[in-house]
């Protein structure tokens, strides 16, 4: 039952025991043989490493203490159990590790028992097609936020139209804020725990698509039978393990990129995708790659219903996709601007964002009016005082709209985390940390694209805000509280415009002083991912007031 070619004998002469991966040296053949394999990248990526280490944090899921950290010392071990003479520990050995047992039998030419409790599940689960399903961004959900993508499971019954039979694979935080749970602070440093789990389809699509009122995007990923039956086996390997989640990273949409790159030799998609993957990357990223196909739009409730607030008169069914497909023409979503201007004195700088967009990025492949910014960094000159700074650095800035007027009408909010530049009561500009929320709302009116269920062309939104700043200000610090207004209209498909102004009195000890500031802008798309961007900017200080104007160049890739 047990064959092993030449090469096999050789390596199992030769291959330590499990528990002592140094005792006995490998012969000159074996030792290169073990090496090719400990370097190959498919290995690897059934140990899920990413880099020197991996991205499982589950002991279970290695035979050696150091699989972790040491990929050949797990294919030492893991060979000298497939090439021993324990047979019961070889058949649980298959039965843990299908994926990876089934990868080593390939490369080696072992005829390896079969594990019935693998193969039942895989025959029960029957899958013939995976799909990426990519659900937009969730207007009031942090965690969701930047949108997220799951995988879609389709048997011979769902793909005759019984959707109650696919199942879903879907990587995410187990971690929830009403239980205490920091859940984005550890998302954001890569410590929030998260497990990968399988679920009937339809229960979970309807939860974006009624719920959470999340347009889905389904498009068909070109696999073949194998291919999807090695994926399978690897998902009983990992499924209900603890792993850790990454808003940047390792998160739900570098999931789906390293399931493709786990069957793929020449595929390289998670290292394409960057050091910050949001969901529409991934999708942008496998599109490009060619190996997305048919795709169908999922319309939300509330999409739907937007639909008969714009047309009332028409049959919901003539309704036609929105504009947030992140395969057609989306738009990147880490940017470069540079920009120049002048307001005490000509000032230059550069500001790069690592995500996601604002209220005038092009809105193509995103939700409309909802501004996420994460990871952004601005560094700038002035002339006047000759002198280079950081302007601003952004850890989060959020501002959801739910307008009045709409489908999605509710409580608008925001809140950010950043260090800023901030001119206090003596007319001095110093650099503070800043953290603050808003609540308020927003209404919606104008012109609509026809046949959508997309919103209005124009939002407007008012908001009451606190601000907390701290840092070498007057006394070490201070609290505003005032309010936030402001507009968005898209004139076109290209251009933009927004006026925003905010109205804080800043409390500072036993003195307060209002500091209101206006903010105009209109941004024009030159192409998908190249645009250019015209401000004014005003602020009234206690004993001056400053203005100035701008104009930057932006770059999203």
């Amino acid at each position: 039952m047990f064959k092993k070619t030449a090469l096999c004998l050789m390596l199992a002469l030769s291959l330590p025991t499990w528990a002592d991966t140094t005792a006995t040296p490998l012969p000159t053949a074996s030792h290169a043989t073990a090496d090719t394999l400990a370097d190959d990248i498919m290995w690897h990526r059934l140990l899920m490493f990413n880099g020197k280490k991996t991205t499982m944090n589950d002991p279970t899921f290695f035979v050696t203490k150091t699989g972790a950290t040491d990929p050949k010392a797990e294919l030492v071990a893991n060979l000298d159990i497939l090439l021993g003479n324990d047979d019961k520990k070889r058949q649980d050995f298959v039965c843990q590790f299908p994926a990876r047992s089934h990868w080593l039998g390939d490369k080696l030419g072992l005829d390896l028992p079969k594990c019935p409790e693998v193969e039942s599940w895989l025959a029960d689960k029957n899958v013939k097609k995976m799909s990426l399903v990519h659900a937009e961004e969730h207007i009031n959900r942090v965690g969701s936020s930047f949108a997220h993508t799951l995988i879609r499971l389709d048997t011979p019954e769902s793909l005759q139209g019984d959707k109650s039979k696919a199942y879903s694979l879907n990587f995410a935080s187990l971690e929830h804020p009403a239980k205490g749970e920091n859940t984005l602070a550890h998302s954001v440093m890569g410590k929030s725990k998260a497990e990968l789990t399988m679920e009937n389809y339809q229960e979970k699509s309807d939860k974006y698509l009624v719920r959470d009122g999340r347009d889905l995007w389904e498009y068909a990923i070109d696999l073949n039978q194998d291919e999807i039956d090695q994926i399978m086996r690897h998902v009983w390997e990992v499924k209900n393990k603890t792993r850790y989640y990454s808003f940047l990273n390792n998160n739900c949409a570098t999931e789906v990129l390293r399931f493709v790159d786990l069957v793929r030799a020449d595929s390289q998609l998670w290292q394409t995708s960057g050091k910050i993957t949001p969901p529409q990357e991934a999708t942008q990223v496998m599109s490009k790659a060619g190996i997305l196909t048919d795709k169908t739009f999922v319309p939300a409730q509330k999409t739907l219903a937007q639909f008969i607030i714009n047309h009332p008169n028409q049959a919901v069914n003539l309704i036609q996709p929105s504009q947030n497909d992140p395969t057609q023409n989306g738009t990147k979503s880490h940017r470069v601007m540079v920009y120049g201007g002048h307001g005490d004195g000509d000032f230059g700088g550069v500001s790069v964002r690592g995500a996601y967009q604002d209220l005038l990025d092009r809105p193509k492949g995103k939700r409309d009016y909802l501004s996420v910014q994460i990871m952004g960094l601005d560094v700038r000159h002035d002339e006047h005082n000759d002198k280079t700074k950081l302007h601003e650095a952004t850890l989060v800035d959020i501002l959801a709209l739910n307008p009045i007027g709409s489908s999605y009408a509710g409580k608008s909010w925001g809140f950010h985390a950043k260090a800023k530049q901030a001119t206090d009561i003596t007319g001095e500009s110093h650099l503070v940390l800043s953290t603050g929320g808003e609540y308020g709302f927003a209404y919606s009116f104008g012109k609509t694209r026809p046949n959508t269920g997309e919103m209005p062309n124009t939002v407007c939104y008012l908001t009451g805000m606190v601000d907390v700043e701290v840092g070498k200000l007057q006394k070490g610090g201070r609290i505003g509280t005032g309010i936030h207004t402001g507009c968005v209209h898209h004139l076109s498909d290209k251009w933009r415009v927004q006026a925003d102004a905010k109205l804080p009195y800043h409390h500072n000890g036993n003195q307060g002083y209002w500091q209101p500031t206006t903010h105009t802008a209109m941004q024009y798309d030159l192409s998908q991912n190249n645009a250019v961007r015209f401000g004014h900017a005003w602020q009234k200080n206690k004993n001056d007031t400053q203005n100035g104007w701008q104009v930057a160049y932006l770059h999203y890739f």
